[in-house]
């Protein structure tokens, strides 16, 4: 399944590029890369005329079939050739229409399902969606490697067979001269196939590594985007819990100066009453930062906030009833 999209995306990028890749150059340049563009399409065509001839022939077998083993094995195959077909249509449309992606005007899917008997998959959904957007790059960069080194094997494979078919051609007697042609043309067209995937694999893999170019906006308007992002909710985030905090201890601090009695009283109750007064603040100031991420609708930094406290109640749990045996 990857295959055929692969060969989507990558054809339609190339098709798009090559207009861009036109500009200030000479008429003779020009024309070069026109003909690489064509030849390019016609490698396309050709992909899936192939394609079609082999699913006609799955067709033409599968009434065939002697045993249940055989027909599924035909029927699978057949299921894979039609989705190849269907990608490769998909790659011929973005080609046609300049780009478009016609996966666009498709009937939207169905959300994801989650298992909703567990909350807290909610509370995370928005992180885990945020980190695969955030890996996208890298992840596409490393499945393209793979599929490099994959189609990179099979053509040198391909390529030594053919040189195999066509040296044992050159010396075969006479009766066997067509059935080393028929041969010879079955592996270039296959050498060829894959040779032109590989083409395309490696010009996305160069789009991806190839630097950003720089962009337009001054030094001014990049800082104010970074400051108006994720730093930012960051900063509020943090100022909000600080002063919460600050503001409960300042007015606790004003409640002893005014009842500066109360410092008199040293006992198990008073100590009590200020831990659990210093608890409440903490809670409050971790509200007040959860309320502006919140807010923010920074989702990634609230989830993170929120596996901090999920940690720290943890490590509470197994270190109180400790600290409580040692007072004892």
């Amino acid at each position: 399944m990857q295959r055929p999209l692969l060969l989507l995306w990558l054809t339609a990028l190339t098709f798009c590029a090559t207009p861009l890749f036109a500009q200030d150059k000479t008429p003779g340049d020009i024309e070069v890369e026109k003909q690489q563009m064509w030849q390019q399409f016609e490698n396309l065509v050709s992909t899936v005329n192939s394609v079609k001839q082999e699913l006609n022939v799955m067709r033409a077998k599968l009434p065939k079939a002697r045993t249940p083993a055989e027909k599924e094995q035909i029927t699978a195959k057949i299921n894979r050739l039609s989705e190849e077909i269907d990608s490769l249509q998909l790659a011929w449309e973005m080609w046609a229409t300049g780009g478009v992606d016609v996966q666009l005007f498709a009937h939207q899917q169905t959300a994801e399902k989650f298992d909703w008997k567990d909350e807290i998959q909610s509370v995370f959904e928005p992180i885990l969606v945020e980190l695969r957007r955030l890996t996208e790059r890298p992840r596409k960069i490393e499945r393209l490697r793979s599929e490099q080194i994959f189609y990179q094997q099979r053509v040198n494979a391909a390529a030594a067979a053919l040189k195999s078919v066509s040296e044992y051609k050159k010396t075969a007697p006479a009766n066997l001269v067509h059935s080393f042609k028929t041969l010879e043309t079955r592996w270039k067209k296959r050498h060829d196939d894959l040779k032109n995937r590989l083409n395309l694999i490696n010009f996305e893999l160069n789009e991806l590594l190839a630097p950003s170019k720089p962009s337009d906006t001054n030094t001014g308007q990049m800082i104010q985007d970074l400051l108006s992002g994720r730093i930012a909710n960051l900063f509020m985030a943090l100022s909000a819990g600080v002063v919460t905090y600050g503001l409960l201890i300042l007015l606790k601090k004003l409640y002893v100066k005014i009842f500066g009695r109360l410092n008199r009283k040293r006992g198990l109750l008073s100590r009590v009453s200020n831990l659990l007064y210093l608890g409440i603040a903490f809670i409050l100031s971790i509200l007040a930062c959860m309320a502006v991420l919140y807010v923010k609708g920074d989702w990634i930094l609230l989830g993170l906030l929120l596996i901090l406290l999920v940690a720290a109640v943890l490590t509470l749990q197994r270190s109180i009833p400790t600290y409580l045996a040692e007072m004892r």
